[in-house]
C-alpha cells in the first residue's frame, strides 16, 4: 500500500493515465496557513441543484477561480470565475513552474525517475536556500541536474549537496542551456570528481549583478506573465 507521507515522489499506475505525486511539496506550516487563510478569505456560496424535480441545497460550499470570462457549468448551474487572490496565484504559479520543468525533463527522457528541488536566492547576500525536494533514491545510479543557466553556479553547488545528504550517485551530469565561464569555475573548484558538465552554449560572462550577458533577458521571469 502506498503512503501519502514518503519523502520521495509517489506513482500510482492507473490506465490511460499518469499520476506522480509529490509529498510535502508545500511545508505542513505553508499548508496550515493556506488553508486557514483561504477558509476565510474565500467567497464561498451554497447553491441549489433539482433532483428528481424536487429542490436541495448543495451539500458543500463551492467557489470558483479562473481567468476572467472561463465560466463553469453543471447540473443547471453556472459559476462564474472570482479574480485569482494572491494567495491564490502564488499557489497556481509555484504549481505551473514545476510542472513546466517536469513536462520538459519528462518528455526528453519519459523512462527515467525523476524529481524536483526548489530554492531561492537572496539578492544581497548571495545565499541559497533549498525550500523543497522531492527525488527518488538514486544510490549508487546515475545522476542528472537539469536548469536552464548556469551563472554563478551557487545554486547548482546548494542543490548538489543538499541531495548528496541522503544519496550517493555513481555519476553526476548537469545539463544546462547556456553557462559561462565564471559558472563553470565554480562547479569545478566545488564539485566533487564524478560531476560532468553539459552546456548546449557557452556565452560571454556575468555582468556587475550576476546576469548572463548577453543571456535568456527577462525570459525566465516573464514565463507566466508580466511582472506583478
Amino acid at each position: 500500500m502506498k503512503s501519502l507521507f514518503d519523502s520521495e515522489p509517489i506513482v500510482f499506475d492507473v490506465p490511460d493515465a499518469s499520476i506522480i505525486y509529490y509529498p510535502n511539496f508545500f511545508s505542513t506550516e505553508e499548508a496550515t496557513i493556506f488553508f486557514d487563510t483561504l477558509q476565510k478569505e474565500i467567497p464561498w456560496q451554497q447553491d441549489d441543484i433539482k433532483v428528481y424535480g424536487k429542490v436541495y441545497p448543495q451539500p458543500r460550499l463551492t467557489a470558483l477561480f479562473g481567468n476572467e470570462g472561463k465560466s463553469y457549468s453543471y447540473s443547471n448551474i453556472t459559476m462564474h470565475p472570482h479574480k485569482w487572490s494572491p494567495l491564490l496565484m502564488s499557489i497556481k504559479e509555484k504549481v505551473e513552474e514545476f510542472s513546466k520543468y517536469m513536462q520538459g525533463s519528462n518528455k526528453s527522457a519519459a523512462s527515467v525517475n525523476s524529481g524536483f528541488v526548489m530554492f531561492t536566492g537572496n539578492d544581497d547576500e548571495f545565499e541559497i536556500l533549498v525550500e523543497y525536494k522531492a527525488t527518488p533514491t538514486f544510490n549508487n545510479k546515475s545522476l542528472i541536474l537539469i536548469d536552464p543557466m548556469l551563472a554563478t553556479g551557487q545554486s547548482l553547488v546548494a542543490v548538489l549537496n543538499k541531495l548528496l545528504v541522503d544519496h550517493n550517485p555513481k555519476q553526476i551530469h548537469i545539463a544546462v542551456v547556456i553557462a559561462v565561464p565564471e559558472g563553470i569555475k565554480y562547479l569545478e573548484e566545488n564539485l566533487p570528481e564524478n560531476c560532468h558538465l553539459w552546456a548546449a552554449s557557452l556565452d560571454e560572462k556575468l555582468n556587475e549583478k550576476n546576469y548572463i550577458i548577453p543571456g535568456l533577458g527577462d525570459a525566465g521571469d516573464l514565463a507566466f506573465g508580466e511582472k506583478i
